[in-house]
Protein backbone atom coordinates (compact mmCIF):
# COMPACT_ATOMS: atom_id res chain seq x y z
CA UNK A 1 0.00 0.00 0.00
CA UNK A 2 1.26 3.04 -0.42
CA UNK A 3 2.91 5.10 2.09
CA UNK A 4 1.19 8.22 1.37
CA UNK A 5 -2.34 6.98 1.79
CA UNK A 6 -4.69 7.97 4.65
CA UNK A 7 -7.38 6.20 5.06
CA UNK A 8 -9.69 9.06 7.28
CA UNK A 9 -9.97 11.00 3.99
CA UNK A 10 -11.01 7.63 2.03
CA UNK A 11 -13.67 6.62 4.68
CA UNK A 12 -15.80 10.18 5.00
CA UNK A 13 -15.95 9.71 1.39
CA UNK A 14 -17.04 6.41 1.45
CA UNK A 15 -19.98 7.57 3.86
CA UNK A 16 -20.83 9.88 1.17
CA UNK A 17 -22.87 7.17 -0.06
CA UNK A 18 -25.28 6.36 2.90
CA UNK A 19 -25.87 10.00 3.15
CA UNK A 20 -26.64 10.61 -0.45
CA UNK A 21 -28.89 7.90 -0.31
CA UNK A 22 -30.71 9.13 2.90
CA UNK A 23 -30.97 12.70 2.51
CA UNK A 24 -32.10 11.62 -0.99
CA UNK A 25 -34.87 9.96 0.14
CA UNK A 26 -35.73 11.92 2.82
CA UNK A 27 -36.34 14.68 0.57
CA UNK A 28 -38.04 13.14 -2.55
CA UNK A 29 -40.44 10.66 -0.33
CA UNK A 30 -40.89 12.34 3.23
CA UNK A 31 -40.24 15.95 2.24
CA UNK A 32 -41.11 16.79 -1.00
CA UNK A 33 -44.02 14.04 -0.90
CA UNK A 34 -42.90 12.39 -4.03
CA UNK A 35 -44.59 8.89 -3.18
CA UNK A 36 -47.11 8.46 -4.20
CA UNK A 37 -46.04 10.37 -7.71
CA UNK A 38 -48.36 12.95 -8.44
CA UNK A 39 -50.51 12.78 -11.47
CA UNK A 40 -48.89 14.04 -14.29
CA UNK A 41 -52.55 14.27 -16.09
CA UNK A 42 -53.42 17.01 -13.36
CA UNK A 43 -54.08 20.41 -14.69
CA UNK A 44 -51.61 22.91 -13.88
CA UNK A 45 -53.66 25.13 -11.25
CA UNK A 46 -54.29 21.45 -9.35
CA UNK A 47 -50.29 21.06 -9.27
CA UNK A 48 -49.46 24.60 -7.95
CA UNK A 49 -52.55 24.23 -5.74
CA UNK A 50 -50.59 20.75 -4.83
CA UNK A 51 -47.36 22.13 -4.28
CA UNK A 52 -48.68 25.25 -1.82
CA UNK A 53 -50.19 22.40 0.71
CA UNK A 54 -47.14 21.47 2.05
CA UNK A 55 -44.54 24.07 0.44
CA UNK A 56 -41.96 24.79 3.02
CA UNK A 57 -41.94 20.83 3.26
CA UNK A 58 -40.91 20.59 -0.58
CA UNK A 59 -38.59 23.55 -0.41
CA UNK A 60 -36.86 21.56 2.36
CA UNK A 61 -37.00 18.54 0.68
CA UNK A 62 -35.40 19.75 -2.71
CA UNK A 63 -32.46 21.20 -0.47
CA UNK A 64 -32.02 17.90 1.07
CA UNK A 65 -31.83 16.26 -2.64
CA UNK A 66 -29.47 19.03 -3.41
CA UNK A 67 -27.26 18.61 -1.08
CA UNK A 68 -27.50 14.68 -0.99
CA UNK A 69 -26.43 14.70 -5.16
CA UNK A 70 -23.44 16.78 -4.37
CA UNK A 71 -22.24 13.80 -1.48
CA UNK A 72 -22.49 11.71 -4.63
CA UNK A 73 -18.90 12.43 -5.67
CA UNK A 74 -17.05 12.09 -3.09
CA UNK A 75 -18.57 8.59 -2.77
CA UNK A 76 -18.16 8.37 -6.49
CA UNK A 77 -14.58 9.68 -6.26
CA UNK A 78 -13.33 6.97 -3.55
CA UNK A 79 -14.60 4.31 -5.63
CA UNK A 80 -13.02 5.55 -9.17
CA UNK A 81 -9.42 6.11 -7.31
CA UNK A 82 -9.11 2.24 -6.87
CA UNK A 83 -9.89 1.44 -10.22
CA UNK A 84 -7.18 4.20 -11.38
CA UNK A 85 -4.49 1.88 -9.12
CA UNK A 86 -5.17 -0.94 -11.20
CA UNK A 87 -4.96 0.62 -14.52
CA UNK A 88 -1.26 1.78 -15.62
CA UNK A 89 -0.56 4.32 -17.86
CA UNK A 90 -4.01 4.47 -19.59
CA UNK A 91 -6.84 4.84 -17.09
CA UNK A 92 -9.59 5.09 -19.54
CA UNK A 93 -11.66 2.84 -17.09
CA UNK A 94 -10.94 6.18 -14.79
CA UNK A 95 -11.64 9.02 -17.22
CA UNK A 96 -14.43 7.40 -18.08
CA UNK A 97 -16.02 7.28 -14.29
CA UNK A 98 -14.59 10.58 -13.33
CA UNK A 99 -16.58 12.02 -16.40
CA UNK A 100 -19.86 10.31 -16.35
CA UNK A 101 -19.81 10.88 -12.29
CA UNK A 102 -19.32 14.33 -12.65
CA UNK A 103 -22.17 14.50 -15.42
CA UNK A 104 -24.54 12.38 -12.70
CA UNK A 105 -23.64 14.76 -9.57
CA UNK A 106 -24.52 18.06 -12.27
CA UNK A 107 -27.77 16.24 -13.61
CA UNK A 108 -28.91 15.38 -9.78
CA UNK A 109 -27.93 18.77 -8.31
CA UNK A 110 -30.40 20.75 -11.86
CA UNK A 111 -32.77 17.71 -10.88
CA UNK A 112 -33.60 19.53 -7.45
CA UNK A 113 -33.13 23.19 -9.07
CA UNK A 114 -35.63 23.02 -11.24
CA UNK A 115 -38.27 20.97 -8.29
CA UNK A 116 -37.47 23.94 -6.22
CA UNK A 117 -37.66 26.61 -8.82
CA UNK A 118 -41.13 24.99 -9.63
CA UNK A 119 -41.92 25.89 -6.24
CA UNK A 120 -40.07 29.43 -5.17
CA UNK A 121 -42.82 31.90 -7.22
CA UNK A 122 -45.75 29.02 -7.42
CA UNK A 123 -49.31 30.95 -7.09
CA UNK A 124 -47.38 34.09 -7.77
CA UNK A 125 -47.08 33.58 -11.81
CA UNK A 126 -48.83 31.84 -14.29
CA UNK A 127 -49.44 27.76 -13.62
CA UNK A 128 -48.76 26.89 -16.43
CA UNK A 129 -44.99 27.80 -16.25
CA UNK A 130 -44.97 26.30 -12.83
CA UNK A 131 -45.92 23.06 -14.49
CA UNK A 132 -43.29 23.43 -17.07
CA UNK A 133 -40.51 23.89 -14.56
CA UNK A 134 -42.02 20.75 -12.38
CA UNK A 135 -41.92 18.44 -15.40
CA UNK A 136 -38.12 19.81 -16.18
CA UNK A 137 -37.27 18.30 -12.94
CA UNK A 138 -39.07 14.69 -14.04
CA UNK A 139 -37.92 14.38 -17.58
CA UNK A 140 -34.51 15.09 -16.18
CA UNK A 141 -35.03 12.97 -13.30
CA UNK A 142 -36.71 9.93 -15.61
CA UNK A 143 -33.53 10.58 -18.72
CA UNK A 144 -30.57 11.06 -16.05
CA UNK A 145 -29.52 7.33 -17.00
CA UNK A 146 -27.07 6.74 -19.63
CA UNK A 147 -24.48 9.05 -17.57
CA UNK A 148 -25.19 6.98 -13.94
CA UNK A 149 -25.31 3.72 -16.23
CA UNK A 150 -21.99 4.36 -18.07
CA UNK A 151 -19.86 5.55 -14.98
CA UNK A 152 -21.42 1.91 -13.34
CA UNK A 153 -20.54 0.17 -15.82
CA UNK A 154 -17.21 1.30 -16.19
CA UNK A 155 -16.46 0.75 -12.29
CA UNK A 156 -17.86 -3.23 -12.94
CA UNK A 157 -15.82 -3.08 -15.94
CA UNK A 158 -12.46 -1.98 -14.32
CA UNK A 159 -12.91 -4.44 -11.61
CA UNK A 160 -13.13 -7.39 -14.13
CA UNK A 161 -10.69 -6.26 -16.33
CA UNK A 162 -7.97 -6.13 -13.17
CA UNK A 163 -5.23 -8.64 -13.72
CA UNK A 164 -5.59 -11.02 -10.04
CA UNK A 165 -2.02 -9.61 -8.77
CA UNK A 166 -3.48 -5.56 -8.73
CA UNK A 167 -7.33 -6.18 -7.54
CA UNK A 168 -8.30 -4.70 -5.08
CA UNK A 169 -12.25 -5.06 -5.39
CA UNK A 170 -13.66 -8.88 -5.49
CA UNK A 171 -14.84 -10.24 -8.88
CA UNK A 172 -18.15 -10.53 -8.05
CA UNK A 173 -18.25 -6.57 -7.27
CA UNK A 174 -17.58 -6.67 -10.92
CA UNK A 175 -20.01 -8.66 -11.89
CA UNK A 176 -22.98 -7.50 -9.50
CA UNK A 177 -22.61 -3.91 -11.17
CA UNK A 178 -22.34 -4.62 -14.61
CA UNK A 179 -25.33 -6.56 -13.59
CA UNK A 180 -27.08 -4.37 -12.01
CA UNK A 181 -26.60 -1.49 -15.16
CA UNK A 182 -27.91 -4.14 -16.95
CA UNK A 183 -31.16 -4.36 -14.95
CA UNK A 184 -31.22 -0.70 -14.56
CA UNK A 185 -31.78 0.12 -18.24
CA UNK A 186 -35.37 -1.17 -18.84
Amino acid sequence: MDKRFSPTPHRICLMAGPAFCLLYIVGFVFLCKFWPIPNPAWPAERLVAWILDHKYSYELGCMFMLIGAGLMGPWGASHSVWTRKTEGRFPVMYITQIVCLAASVAIFILISIFWGLAAFRAGQINPEITQTIFDLGWFTFLWAGPAFYIWALALGLGILWNPPEHQLFPRWSGWFTVVAVLSWSP
